[in-house]
Protein backbone atom coordinates (compact mmCIF):
# COMPACT_ATOMS: atom_id res chain seq x y z
CA UNK A 1 0.00 0.00 0.00
CA UNK A 2 1.24 3.51 -0.83
CA UNK A 3 0.47 5.99 1.96
CA UNK A 4 0.86 9.76 2.10
CA UNK A 5 1.70 10.43 5.76
CA UNK A 6 1.18 14.06 6.77
CA UNK A 7 2.39 14.61 10.33
CA UNK A 8 4.51 16.75 12.64
CA UNK A 9 7.92 15.48 11.50
CA UNK A 10 9.92 18.34 13.04
CA UNK A 11 7.60 20.18 15.38
CA UNK A 12 8.24 18.61 18.77
CA UNK A 13 10.10 15.76 20.41
CA UNK A 14 7.08 13.50 20.98
CA UNK A 15 5.62 14.19 17.53
CA UNK A 16 8.96 13.55 15.84
CA UNK A 17 9.41 10.22 17.58
CA UNK A 18 5.84 9.13 16.86
CA UNK A 19 6.11 10.03 13.16
CA UNK A 20 9.53 8.52 12.51
CA UNK A 21 8.94 5.31 14.43
CA UNK A 22 5.49 4.84 12.91
CA UNK A 23 6.94 5.26 9.41
CA UNK A 24 9.59 2.66 10.21
CA UNK A 25 6.87 0.28 11.46
CA UNK A 26 4.89 0.72 8.24
CA UNK A 27 7.97 0.16 6.09
CA UNK A 28 8.82 -2.97 8.09
CA UNK A 29 5.44 -4.34 6.99
CA UNK A 30 6.34 -3.63 3.35
CA UNK A 31 4.29 -0.48 2.74
CA UNK A 32 5.52 2.63 0.94
CA UNK A 33 5.34 5.84 3.00
CA UNK A 34 5.63 9.36 1.57
CA UNK A 35 6.35 11.55 4.62
CA UNK A 36 5.19 15.19 4.67
CA UNK A 37 5.83 17.77 7.41
CA UNK A 38 2.46 19.17 8.48
CA UNK A 39 3.89 22.59 9.33
CA UNK A 40 4.62 24.89 6.42
CA UNK A 41 7.57 26.43 8.27
CA UNK A 42 11.22 25.44 7.95
CA UNK A 43 12.85 23.04 10.41
CA UNK A 44 14.98 25.94 11.72
CA UNK A 45 11.89 28.08 12.40
CA UNK A 46 10.23 25.22 14.26
CA UNK A 47 13.31 24.54 16.39
CA UNK A 48 13.57 28.23 17.28
CA UNK A 49 9.94 28.22 18.43
CA UNK A 50 10.58 25.38 20.89
CA UNK A 51 13.90 26.58 22.31
CA UNK A 52 13.85 30.34 21.77
CA UNK A 53 12.13 33.03 23.84
CA UNK A 54 8.37 32.96 24.16
CA UNK A 55 6.81 35.07 21.38
CA UNK A 56 4.89 38.17 22.47
CA UNK A 57 1.25 37.64 23.26
CA UNK A 58 -1.80 39.87 23.30
CA UNK A 59 -5.44 39.36 22.44
CA UNK A 60 -4.84 40.93 19.03
CA UNK A 61 -1.78 38.75 18.24
CA UNK A 62 -3.52 35.61 19.47
CA UNK A 63 -6.58 36.46 17.37
CA UNK A 64 -4.31 37.01 14.37
CA UNK A 65 -2.70 33.57 14.87
CA UNK A 66 -6.15 31.95 14.98
CA UNK A 67 -7.13 33.57 11.69
CA UNK A 68 -3.87 32.37 10.17
CA UNK A 69 -4.55 28.80 11.34
CA UNK A 70 -7.93 28.85 9.63
CA UNK A 71 -6.49 30.23 6.41
CA UNK A 72 -3.77 27.57 6.31
CA UNK A 73 -6.37 25.17 4.89
CA UNK A 74 -5.77 26.80 1.50
CA UNK A 75 -1.98 26.23 1.24
CA UNK A 76 -2.27 22.77 2.79
CA UNK A 77 -4.92 21.73 0.26
CA UNK A 78 -2.75 22.96 -2.61
CA UNK A 79 0.17 20.96 -1.26
CA UNK A 80 -2.00 17.84 -0.94
CA UNK A 81 -3.20 18.36 -4.51
CA UNK A 82 0.38 18.38 -5.77
CA UNK A 83 1.36 15.33 -3.72
CA UNK A 84 -1.72 13.32 -4.76
CA UNK A 85 -1.04 14.02 -8.44
CA UNK A 86 2.65 13.15 -8.01
CA UNK A 87 2.29 9.95 -5.96
CA UNK A 88 -1.31 8.72 -6.47
CA UNK A 89 -1.49 7.31 -2.91
CA UNK A 90 -3.92 4.59 -1.80
CA UNK A 91 -4.53 6.45 1.46
CA UNK A 92 -3.73 9.71 3.24
CA UNK A 93 -2.94 9.62 6.95
CA UNK A 94 -3.12 13.13 8.41
CA UNK A 95 -2.16 14.17 11.95
CA UNK A 96 -4.96 16.31 13.35
CA UNK A 97 -4.39 19.93 14.28
CA UNK A 98 -6.92 22.63 15.11
CA UNK A 99 -8.99 23.97 12.16
CA UNK A 100 -7.24 21.66 9.67
CA UNK A 101 -9.80 20.07 7.34
CA UNK A 102 -7.51 20.06 4.29
CA UNK A 103 -7.45 16.20 4.20
CA UNK A 104 -11.26 16.13 4.04
CA UNK A 105 -11.25 18.66 1.22
CA UNK A 106 -8.69 16.51 -0.62
CA UNK A 107 -10.82 13.41 -0.05
CA UNK A 108 -13.91 15.08 -1.52
CA UNK A 109 -12.12 16.62 -4.50
CA UNK A 110 -9.64 13.87 -5.42
CA UNK A 111 -11.47 10.80 -4.04
CA UNK A 112 -8.49 9.70 -1.92
CA UNK A 113 -9.43 7.87 1.31
CA UNK A 114 -8.34 9.62 4.51
CA UNK A 115 -7.38 8.48 7.99
CA UNK A 116 -6.99 11.09 10.75
CA UNK A 117 -4.53 10.63 13.62
CA UNK A 118 -5.96 12.29 16.73
CA UNK A 119 -3.62 12.78 19.67
CA UNK A 120 -6.00 15.04 21.61
CA UNK A 121 -9.09 17.21 21.30
CA UNK A 122 -7.95 20.70 20.36
CA UNK A 123 -11.22 21.96 21.84
CA UNK A 124 -10.43 20.38 25.21
CA UNK A 125 -6.79 21.52 25.19
CA UNK A 126 -7.85 25.11 24.46
CA UNK A 127 -10.19 24.91 27.44
CA UNK A 128 -7.27 23.81 29.65
CA UNK A 129 -5.29 26.96 28.84
CA UNK A 130 -8.33 29.23 28.54
CA UNK A 131 -7.54 30.49 25.03
CA UNK A 132 -10.55 30.55 22.77
CA UNK A 133 -11.47 32.78 19.87
CA UNK A 134 -13.50 30.54 17.55
CA UNK A 135 -14.76 27.79 19.86
CA UNK A 136 -17.87 27.18 17.79
CA UNK A 137 -15.88 26.85 14.58
CA UNK A 138 -13.20 24.58 16.09
CA UNK A 139 -15.84 22.32 17.66
CA UNK A 140 -17.78 22.12 14.39
CA UNK A 141 -14.67 21.29 12.33
CA UNK A 142 -13.44 18.72 14.86
CA UNK A 143 -16.78 16.92 14.77
CA UNK A 144 -16.84 17.17 10.95
CA UNK A 145 -13.55 15.25 10.78
CA UNK A 146 -15.00 12.49 12.93
CA UNK A 147 -18.15 12.15 10.87
CA UNK A 148 -16.58 12.36 7.40
CA UNK A 149 -13.11 10.78 7.56
CA UNK A 150 -12.88 7.19 6.38
CA UNK A 151 -11.20 6.16 9.62
CA UNK A 152 -9.60 7.76 12.67
CA UNK A 153 -7.02 6.70 15.23
CA UNK A 154 -6.99 7.93 18.83
CA UNK A 155 -4.21 7.25 21.34
CA UNK A 156 -6.22 6.03 24.33
CA UNK A 157 -9.53 4.60 25.47
CA UNK A 158 -9.94 7.71 27.62
CA UNK A 159 -9.76 9.92 24.55
CA UNK A 160 -12.28 7.74 22.73
CA UNK A 161 -14.58 8.01 25.75
CA UNK A 162 -14.19 11.81 25.79
CA UNK A 163 -15.24 12.11 22.15
CA UNK A 164 -18.13 9.67 22.57
CA UNK A 165 -19.42 11.56 25.64
CA UNK A 166 -19.31 14.88 23.74
CA UNK A 167 -21.39 13.82 20.78
CA UNK A 168 -18.69 12.90 18.25
CA UNK A 169 -19.30 10.13 15.72
CA UNK A 170 -16.85 7.40 16.86
CA UNK A 171 -18.05 4.69 14.48
CA UNK A 172 -14.80 4.53 12.52
CA UNK A 173 -12.35 5.05 15.39
CA UNK A 174 -9.56 2.63 16.30
CA UNK A 175 -7.55 3.01 19.54
CA UNK A 176 -3.80 2.96 18.86
CA UNK A 177 -1.56 3.87 21.81
CA UNK A 178 2.04 4.95 21.41
CA UNK A 179 4.75 2.31 21.19
CA UNK A 180 8.46 1.61 21.32
CA UNK A 181 11.07 0.09 19.06
CA UNK A 182 12.42 -2.21 21.75
CA UNK A 183 15.64 -2.84 19.80
CA UNK A 184 16.66 0.80 20.37
CA UNK A 185 16.34 0.46 24.15
CA UNK A 186 18.90 -2.19 25.05
CA UNK A 187 19.59 -2.63 28.75
CA UNK A 188 23.33 -2.19 28.34
CA UNK A 189 23.11 1.07 26.34
CA UNK A 190 25.93 3.34 27.58
CA UNK A 191 25.25 6.98 28.50
CA UNK A 192 25.89 9.62 25.83
CA UNK A 193 29.33 11.18 25.91
CA UNK A 194 27.87 14.49 27.15
CA UNK A 195 26.74 12.76 30.37
CA UNK A 196 29.77 10.55 31.01
CA UNK A 197 31.16 12.86 33.74
CA UNK A 198 27.77 12.93 35.45
CA UNK A 199 27.65 9.13 35.42
CA UNK A 200 31.01 8.99 37.17
CA UNK A 201 30.23 11.64 39.79
CA UNK A 202 26.80 10.11 40.57
CA UNK A 203 27.92 6.47 40.51
CA UNK A 204 27.31 6.00 44.24
CA UNK A 205 23.95 7.81 44.20
CA UNK A 206 20.36 6.76 43.57
CA UNK A 207 19.12 8.69 40.56
CA UNK A 208 15.46 9.56 40.09
CA UNK A 209 14.57 10.96 36.70
CA UNK A 210 12.11 12.74 34.45
CA UNK A 211 12.11 12.95 30.65
CA UNK A 212 10.05 15.35 28.58
CA UNK A 213 9.34 18.90 27.59
CA UNK A 214 8.72 21.45 30.32
CA UNK A 215 4.97 21.58 29.84
CA UNK A 216 2.95 22.67 32.89
CA UNK A 217 0.78 19.54 32.95
CA UNK A 218 3.85 17.25 32.97
CA UNK A 219 4.42 18.18 36.61
CA UNK A 220 8.22 18.09 36.43
CA UNK A 221 8.48 21.01 38.87
CA UNK A 222 6.96 18.75 41.56
CA UNK A 223 10.19 16.76 41.61
CA UNK A 224 12.30 19.89 41.94
CA UNK A 225 10.15 21.15 44.82
CA UNK A 226 10.39 17.78 46.61
CA UNK A 227 14.18 17.56 46.43
CA UNK A 228 14.92 19.33 49.76
CA UNK A 229 12.57 16.95 51.61
CA UNK A 230 13.91 13.90 49.78
CA UNK A 231 17.50 14.86 50.57
CA UNK A 232 16.68 15.18 54.28
CA UNK A 233 15.53 11.56 54.24
CA UNK A 234 18.18 10.27 51.82
CA UNK A 235 21.14 12.54 50.99
CA UNK A 236 22.23 10.14 48.23
CA UNK A 237 19.27 10.98 45.96
CA UNK A 238 19.95 12.85 42.73
CA UNK A 239 17.49 14.19 40.12
CA UNK A 240 18.17 13.91 36.38
CA UNK A 241 15.90 15.93 34.07
CA UNK A 242 16.19 14.86 30.43
CA UNK A 243 14.65 17.58 28.26
CA UNK A 244 14.30 21.27 27.64
CA UNK A 245 11.70 23.97 27.16
CA UNK A 246 10.83 27.65 27.31
CA UNK A 247 10.48 27.60 31.10
CA UNK A 248 13.94 26.12 31.70
CA UNK A 249 15.35 29.38 33.13
CA UNK A 250 12.52 29.52 35.69
CA UNK A 251 13.16 25.90 36.66
CA UNK A 252 16.87 26.64 37.10
CA UNK A 253 16.02 29.65 39.26
CA UNK A 254 13.86 27.42 41.46
CA UNK A 255 16.67 24.87 41.76
CA UNK A 256 19.05 27.60 42.94
CA UNK A 257 16.46 29.02 45.35
CA UNK A 258 16.01 25.61 46.97
CA UNK A 259 19.76 25.08 47.28
CA UNK A 260 19.80 21.81 45.31
CA UNK A 261 21.92 22.89 42.36
CA UNK A 262 24.54 20.19 43.02
CA UNK A 263 21.88 17.47 43.26
CA UNK A 264 19.86 18.26 40.10
CA UNK A 265 21.04 18.14 36.49
CA UNK A 266 19.17 19.23 33.35
CA UNK A 267 20.51 17.71 30.13
CA UNK A 268 18.80 20.08 27.70
CA UNK A 269 17.65 18.75 24.36
CA UNK A 270 19.18 15.37 23.43
CA UNK A 271 19.19 13.64 20.07
CA UNK A 272 16.80 10.68 20.14
CA UNK A 273 19.64 8.20 19.72
CA UNK A 274 21.02 9.42 23.07
CA UNK A 275 17.75 8.99 24.97
CA UNK A 276 18.16 5.28 25.89
CA UNK A 277 21.63 5.90 27.33
CA UNK A 278 20.37 8.91 29.31
CA UNK A 279 17.46 6.89 30.72
CA UNK A 280 19.90 4.16 31.73
CA UNK A 281 21.48 6.58 34.23
CA UNK A 282 18.19 6.62 36.14
CA UNK A 283 17.37 4.10 38.86
CA UNK A 284 13.74 5.25 39.08
CA UNK A 285 11.76 6.94 36.29
CA UNK A 286 8.89 9.28 37.12
CA UNK A 287 5.92 10.70 35.23
CA UNK A 288 4.68 13.26 37.80
CA UNK A 289 1.61 14.47 35.89
CA UNK A 290 -0.75 16.80 37.67
CA UNK A 291 -4.30 15.57 38.11
CA UNK A 292 -6.18 16.28 34.88
CA UNK A 293 -9.83 15.51 34.24
CA UNK A 294 -10.10 13.44 31.04
CA UNK A 295 -6.43 12.36 31.15
CA UNK A 296 -6.34 11.31 27.51
CA UNK A 297 -2.59 11.16 26.91
CA UNK A 298 -0.66 8.16 25.65
CA UNK A 299 2.50 9.02 27.63
CA UNK A 300 5.43 8.15 25.38
CA UNK A 301 7.88 8.73 28.23
CA UNK A 302 6.37 5.86 30.22
CA UNK A 303 6.64 3.46 27.27
CA UNK A 304 10.32 4.35 26.93
CA UNK A 305 11.01 4.22 30.68
CA UNK A 306 9.60 0.70 30.71
CA UNK A 307 11.36 -0.39 27.52
CA UNK A 308 14.76 0.36 29.08
CA UNK A 309 13.76 -1.64 32.17
CA UNK A 310 13.10 1.13 34.69
CA UNK A 311 10.54 1.03 37.52
CA UNK A 312 7.97 3.78 37.01
CA UNK A 313 6.11 6.06 39.40
CA UNK A 314 3.01 7.67 37.86
CA UNK A 315 -0.49 8.84 38.86
CA UNK A 316 -3.46 6.52 38.71
CA UNK A 317 -4.77 8.25 35.59
CA UNK A 318 -5.83 7.07 32.14
CA UNK A 319 -3.32 4.97 30.25
CA UNK A 320 -0.80 5.12 33.11
CA UNK A 321 -3.15 2.68 34.83
CA UNK A 322 -3.00 0.28 31.88
CA UNK A 323 0.79 0.37 31.65
CA UNK A 324 1.57 -0.05 35.35
CA UNK A 325 -0.44 -3.24 35.61
CA UNK A 326 -1.60 -3.84 39.19
CA UNK A 327 1.60 -2.21 40.44
CA UNK A 328 3.67 -4.93 38.77
CA UNK A 329 5.87 -2.55 36.77
CA UNK A 330 6.00 0.40 39.17
CA UNK A 331 3.90 2.38 41.61
CA UNK A 332 0.59 4.08 40.86
CA UNK A 333 -0.19 7.14 42.95
CA UNK A 334 -3.82 6.74 44.01
CA UNK A 335 -4.29 10.29 45.30
CA UNK A 336 -1.38 11.85 43.36
CA UNK A 337 -0.37 14.14 46.22
CA UNK A 338 3.18 15.38 46.70
CA UNK A 339 3.38 13.45 49.97
CA UNK A 340 2.41 10.22 48.23
CA UNK A 341 4.91 10.91 45.45
CA UNK A 342 7.67 11.55 48.00
CA UNK A 343 6.90 8.33 49.88
CA UNK A 344 6.90 6.29 46.67
CA UNK A 345 10.31 7.68 45.70
CA UNK A 346 11.76 6.99 49.14
CA UNK A 347 10.36 3.44 49.14
CA UNK A 348 11.99 2.57 45.82
CA UNK A 349 15.30 4.24 46.69
CA UNK A 350 15.46 1.94 49.72
CA UNK A 351 14.43 -1.27 47.90
CA UNK A 352 16.81 -2.17 45.10
CA UNK A 353 15.40 -5.70 44.62
CA UNK A 354 11.91 -4.27 44.11
CA UNK A 355 13.27 -1.78 41.56
CA UNK A 356 14.90 -4.59 39.60
CA UNK A 357 11.74 -6.73 39.62
CA UNK A 358 9.59 -3.82 38.44
CA UNK A 359 12.12 -3.10 35.67
CA UNK A 360 12.17 -6.69 34.39
CA UNK A 361 8.37 -6.83 34.34
CA UNK A 362 8.17 -3.42 32.62
CA UNK A 363 10.42 -4.32 29.70
CA UNK A 364 8.69 -7.66 29.18
CA UNK A 365 5.24 -6.02 29.17
CA UNK A 366 6.20 -3.37 26.60
CA UNK A 367 7.96 -5.88 24.35
CA UNK A 368 4.85 -8.06 24.26
CA UNK A 369 2.14 -5.44 23.84
CA UNK A 370 3.39 -2.04 22.61
CA UNK A 371 5.59 -1.90 19.52
CA UNK A 372 5.38 0.44 16.52
CA UNK A 373 4.98 -2.52 14.14
CA UNK A 374 1.91 -3.64 16.08
CA UNK A 375 0.54 -0.10 15.79
CA UNK A 376 1.14 -0.10 12.04
CA UNK A 377 -0.80 -3.35 11.76
CA UNK A 378 -3.78 -1.74 13.52
CA UNK A 379 -3.71 1.15 11.04
CA UNK A 380 -3.53 -1.14 8.03
CA UNK A 381 -6.44 -3.25 9.29
CA UNK A 382 -8.56 -0.11 9.73
CA UNK A 383 -7.67 1.23 6.27
CA UNK A 384 -8.26 -2.05 4.43
CA UNK A 385 -11.89 -1.99 5.54
CA UNK A 386 -12.35 1.27 3.58
CA UNK A 387 -10.57 0.26 0.35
Amino acid sequence: MKILYVSWMNSGEGSQIHAKEFIHGMETLGHTIIPVELSLRSKEQIQKQHTGPTPPSSRFLDFKREIKSLLLNGPRLLRLRRLIKEHNPDFIINRYSIYDISPLLAKWIYKTPVMIEVNASAVFERELVGKYYFKGISTFLEKLLFSKADSLSVVSNELLHYFSQHGYDTTNVVVTPNGVDITKFELDTPPPHSLSKLTTSWSANTVIGFMGSFQPWHGMERLVELMPELLKENPAIRLLIVGDGKTRSKVEEKISELGVKDQVYITGFLDYKDIPGALNIMDIAIAPYHHIEHFHFSPLKIFEYMAIGKPVIAPNLGQCRDLIQNNETGILLKENTNEELKNAILYLTQNEDQRKLFGINARSFISEHYTWVRNAERYIDAMKVKL
